[in-house]
């Protein structure tokens, strides 16, 4: 056992040597560990860390974490300004990482992390996106000339909005006229404009899959799901005829969407008479899917902040007859399709994240609409009721 200890030599927490996961977020455990950096080295097997640590003790911190090889999951809380990451440029068995800092972070050294496919920067709450969705919040990025920029998305006065890594390249959205970019994700060089502008098509934000990007495609036709490695044109993933298919996850190893099922008026304009979430062990191959049906959902539009993770898949739905409040947090397990649903009194904002044990959600009262601070509450999902 690993004894994680005060300045006074004080039990604040044991963990089995053998531990797979550690959470120094609560009862400042971090805040107030003397050994951790010992701690660290004596726990090879963890493979998920969340740290929340005193200002001072965070660079030892982040030097001890190329002794974890095993590690895959990282969340790093409260960082001090003017933090260093590059102490994190050696854990290259990172496949997720999360920094929720109040200030904004050099990201220079996140480049060398070639098998990250989950990666989540955010200065503030209010700005919170969809981890589950394997989301790039650009804006938080310092300016770093290591990033190249295509002069076709310089010309064009274009922001970068959501992106994805995959394939050792980092893929951005840009908007207003939406078009998927990539480039080199250790050092930006080999920029490529890999779905460009269109005026019948337009294109989601990427999310990472082993081997490929998959995102939607908005057409006349309705709404589909396509793949590209980041340097070819789009080519179609999951397409059917009066079908709506949507927001593809990666909930390992499942591939995880949305179906609309018979569009009501114009496809484009993506109403259906149901919708159904649909599962299948992943395969780059899209002939090679198993696609079998998990759940019936409550609305008749896709839920583009639906997110999925750790065999949860997590979707809200509004109530009857069209008002904002209050919505329903529904969570389905992959793949036996349990379902579990809660109604909180309070103005739900959006999903923001889903584990094993919980699904979190964004709130903030109508008059603070305008830019106050969210409060992002966390319901276990044992504690929510199962729905027949």
């Amino acid at each position: 056992m690993i004894t994680l200890k005060d300045m006074q030599g004080r039990a604040l927490l044991t963990v089995q040597e053998q531990a797979e996961a550690l959470d120094l977020t609560q009862s400042k455990t971090g805040e107030w560990c003397a050994n951790l950096v010992e701690a660290l080295e004596a726990l090879p097997h963890l493979r998920k860390l969340t740290l929340r640590l005193r200002g001072e003790s965070f660079p030892a911190a982040l030097a001890a974490l190329k002794n974890l090889p095993n590690l895959v999951d990282l969340g790093i809380l409260a960082p001090p300004a003017g933090l260093a990451l590059s102490p994190l440029a050696a854990c290259q068995s990172l496949r997720s990482l999360r920094i929720l800092s109040a200030y904004q972070v050099d990201a220079a050294p996140l480049g060398a992390l070639l098998r990250l496919e989950r990666l989540t920067l955010d200065g503030t709450v209010k700005s919170l996106k969809v981890v589950g969705r394997l989301t790039v919040l650009l804006g938080a990025l310092e300016p770093s000339a290591k990033i190249a920029v295509s002069p076709a998305v310089q010309e064009s006065g274009q922001s970068p909005a959501d992106g994805a890594f995959a394939n050792g390249l980092l893929a951005v959205r840009w908007t207003p006229y939406p078009i998927l970019h990539s480039m080199n994700a250790a050092d930006g060089t080999g920029d490529k404009v890999f779905a460009p502008f269109s005026l019948s098509e337009e294109w989601e934000a990427p999310s990472a899959f082993p081997g490929q990007f998959l995102f939607d495609r908005y057409s006349s036709d309705g709404l589909s799901i396509v793949s590209s490695d980041g340097l070819s044109y789009p080519s179609e993933y999951i397409s059917e005829a009066a079908t709506g298919n949507s927001t593809p996850l990666f909930m390992d190893p499942y591939i995880v969407w949305q179906k609309g099922i018979n569009y009501v008026g114009d496809p484009a304009d993506i109403t259906f008479e149901h919708t159904e979430l649909w599962a299948s062990p992943y395969d780059k191959d899209p002939a090679k899917l198993k696609p079998a049906k998990v759940a019936d959902l409550a609305q008749t539009q896709i839920d583009f902040s639906a997110m999925g993770g750790f065999g949860e898949f997590a979707s809200l739905s509004a109530p009857p007859g069209g008002a904002a409040f209050p919505c329903t947090v529904n969570t389905w397990r992959i793949p036996d399709g349990q379902h579990r649903a809660i109604t909180p009194q309070i103005r739900i904002d959006t999903l923001a994240g889903v584990t094993r044990e919980a699904v979190y959600f964004a709130a903030r009262s109508w008059q603070s609409y305008q830019g106050e601070t969210e409060t992002i509450y966390r319901v276990e999902l044992a504690s929510m009721p199962t729905v027949p």
